[in-house]
């Protein structure tokens, strides 16, 4: 609508309007001697150079706030696609892999502050899960000295740093075991 509107007043502005432009607004009124027409031709296209560039301006700053727009709407679908890549490796079986994922987490939380609290609990319920005591079965015989297979958590505490690149070293401390 507003589109619309500054369409129509450009078409007045460039027509009939020019002459209203500079008698109301330029304080134009009257021209005198031999060159009157010549001089009234010249003040009418000057009121309608005046328009011209403020539309071209207007329209230049419009495709300035479109493609910032666009190109801020493209980052966010860039991100995503990212935070689910490394979701899905974060699901692997294979442990570099994993890492892999870990650290493209801590990259997207350092990129983008948005989605930095939602990352931070994603490594942290990861952590969480594969720090868990596994449940050893009990063996029929000769069973193993208990130093042999130490509970993941033994003395050792992971500890997640926000805002830090130690996530990932704690994260894989954590994974390797």
């Amino acid at each position: 609508m507003l589109i619309l509107a500054l369409v129509i007043i450009l078409a007045w502005v460039l027509g009939p309007g020019a002459v209203w432009v500079l008698e109301h607004i330029d304080g134009v009124t009257s021209f005198t001697g031999q060159s009157a027409a010549k001089d009234r031709a010249a003040a009418l296209d000057a009121v309608r150079g005046r328009a011209l560039a403020i539309a071209t301006g207007l329209i230049a700053l419009g495709a300035v706030y479109y493609t910032a727009r666009n190109a801020d709407t493209a980052r966010q679908g860039h991100i995503t696609d990212r935070y689910t890549k490394a979701i899905d490796q974060l699901g692997s079986d294979k442990l570099d892999i994993r890492l892999g994922g870990i650290y493209a987490l801590e990259r997207i939380a350092r990129d983008s502050r948005r989605d930095h609290p939602t990352i931070m609990e994603v490594l942290a319920a990861f952590i969480r899960e594969h720090s868990r005591n596994a449940p050893t079965p009990v063996p029929a015989a000769d069973p193993a000295p208990a130093s042999a297979h130490p509970p993941l958590s033994s003395p050792r505490k992971v500890i997640l740093l926000v805002n830090s690149s130690s996530v990932c070293r704690s994260v894989s401390t954590a994974l390797e075991g």
